[in-house]
């Protein structure tokens, strides 16, 4: 197997493939083994945990740039990889992860929704054309999906809708009235026509 060494923390005697290279020392390479060496190195990672995140914090903050531009081509580089470890971090940790998003949904719900409503607005044809796509492709699992989730939840579903029906009444029968012109339209562009056709300020009779 070639060359062997004596490593000179836990003294015993190596091949030299089990060693790091270093050409500062004696034949080559480092005099602890690869081994060794991690260990060392971890213990001392625990031990100066702070120090360490200082340091790498100023680092990086000096470094900015240099580091983006290496994430980003190692991680055009390792994409499969990138995507098996974040799928077992998310079998690993489901629970966490879902409660963490449930939590920052919760506290953040407003701008969330503000937020979904402006990107709808903006891209409302592509937004259109993929649920179509969407629905087309999945059409039977979105069926059966919907069809338990109103059996779960019927009486809440039916007082959801009661209560848009009270709070929308204007809205919906001159939506009947006229609905032959808004055909697919969203509900904030069926608003806008109404507001013009039947010079009724609807969001203000709502």
């Amino acid at each position: 197997m070639g060359f062997v060494k004596q490593c000179s923390k836990c003294d015993k005697i190596r091949y030299w493939f089990e060693f790091s290279k270093d050409k500062s020392k004696e034949f080559g390479m480092r005099n602890d083994c690869k081994k060794c060496s991690r260990q060392y190195h971890k213990q001392h990672y625990l031990e100066n945990k702070e120090s360490y995140a200082i340091k790498n914090k100023k680092n990086y903050s000096e470094n900015k740039e240099r580091y983006t531009k290496y994430k980003k081509q190692w991680a055009s580089r390792n994409k499969d990889i990138l995507i098996k470890k974040r799928h077992e971090h998310y079998i690993k940790n489901k629970t966490e992860i879902l409660q963490n998003q449930l939590q920052y949904r919760i506290k953040n719900r407003t701008q969330l929704s503000e937020k979904q409503k402006k990107y709808y607005i903006k891209n409302i044809s592509e937004q259109r054309k993929y649920h179509k796509q969407h629905y087309i492709e999945n059409k039977e699992k979105i069926a059966k999906k919907s069809k338990q989730y109103y059996i779960q939840n019927k009486q809440k579903i039916l007082k959801r809708i009661a209560q848009y029906r009270n709070k929308n009444k204007i809205l919906i029968a001159l939506y009947k009235r006229h609905k032959i012109l808004f055909n697919h339209a969203s509900v904030p562009e069926i608003r806008e026509s109404l507001n013009i056709k039947t010079g009724i300020n609807i969001n203000e009779s709502l």
